[in-house]
């Protein structure tokens, strides 16, 4: 009991001193106060985290039908291609995630290879993509799982980005980023191009202190 009144007096104090999106940002850490590091958990209570706005991306290559990770294959951080520690969140760096966005592009292997940060992400989704979901996961448990094409709609709206419900990405935990793939679901080249890529991009904010 004394747990929750705590975490209300936390709140409250947030709301009268925090602009709104900061406040609902550091709100929902208190919440999910639980799942967060006891460091994380003490530096909320003494009001020293300061939500710092974050981006992170993802580019891997994709190859059509089952369930695909697009964090597979990556030990460590690679600038311009995955901002994970491989496939997880550096040490002491937890992310609210508010938006995301999936690009799409084509390339011939021969000539793009492991260079994900070359390949131009400006193409049409195809329908094996579009009938697809994305399933974003944390100690194998889902945490979202999202239709690509409703990703993808979003991106012809002013906003360009898919809201979603604030969603937790814990630091130092397994995580996976996985496109599930329709039955039958194939990839048709044209004009020599011979391999597809994706471009994860998922913005919200990161728990920084304030000192």
């Amino acid at each position: 009991m004394l747990d929750i009144q705590n975490k209300l007096r936390g709140i409250q104090w947030l709301r009268d001193t925090m602009k709104p999106k900061l406040f609902t940002v550091l709100a929902f850490l208190v919440l999910m106060g639980p799942s967060l590091s006891a460091n994380t958990q003490l530096l909320i209570s003494q009001g020293k985290i300061n939500p710092r706005d974050k981006t992170l991306v993802v580019r891997n290559e994709v190859s059509a039908g089952g369930t695909v990770d697009l964090l597979q294959g990556f030990n460590s951080a690679i600038r311009g291609i995955n901002d994970f520690n491989g496939n997880q969140l550096a040490n002491n760096l937890n992310f609210v995630l508010e938006n995301l966005q999936l690009n799409y592009g084509t390339g011939a292997t021969a000539t793009v290879g492991t260079k994900y940060d070359s390949v131009n992400y400006t193409a049409a989704l195809p329908p094996a993509l579009k009938s697809a979901n994305l399933i974003i996961e944390q100690d194998e448990k889902v945490i979202r799982k999202i239709s690509i094409a409703a990703i993808n709609e979003a991106k012809n709206t002013d906003e360009r980005w898919l809201e979603i419900q604030l969603a937790l990405l814990k630091s130092e935990t397994i995580t996976g980023l996985k496109i599930e793939f329709g039955q039958n679901a194939a990839f048709a080249y044209t004009g020599g191009d011979d391999a597809s890529y994706v471009e994860l991009i998922l913005k919200g904010f990161e728990t920084a202190t304030t000192y």
